[in-house]
């Protein structure tokens, strides 16, 4: 099996605390199996993990992504993985998993772990501060 790694530097410079207990990282730098990853929506840390916008990864990871009322099919080729929104189940290549936290809605989009995300698609996940 191939090794993949997926490197995710995060720089702090502040962070602002909100109601729901969200933080952001103003200054984080994502770097996923060798590419920046640029979001439109600023990731945030939930529950002591970092947590992107499952659309705008899967475009930017250039994944196919199948979208139904109240789920989400993200597809590369290799592995399908099913998200459903406020659920912590989901099916990776129709086997059930579970997340540590459920799909969430925040401001505009619906976000999910990214540790969690790299690793049901195979990857290692390295942090350095």
């Amino acid at each position: 099996m191939k090794k993949l790694c997926a490197y995710i530097i995060l720089l702090f410079v502040s962070l602002a605390v909100l109601a729901e207990g969200f933080y952001y990282e103003d200054a984080a730098i994502i770097i996923f199996n060798g590419k920046r990853l640029d979001f439109r929506s600023q990731p945030v840390m939930n529950e002591g993990m970092l947590c992107v916008p499952l659309e705008e990864f899967a475009s930017l990871m250039n994944f196919a992504l199948l979208k139904k009322k109240g789920e989400f099919t993200l597809d590369d080729r290799f592995k399908q993985i099913i998200f459903r929104v406020n659920q912590d189940q989901v099916d990776v290549n129709s086997k059930k998993a579970y997340l540590p936290m459920k799909v969430f809605f925040h401001k505009t989009d619906w976000y999910v772990p990214l540790n969690y995300l790299a690793w049901f698609e195979g990857y290692t996940l390295t942090r350095k501060d």
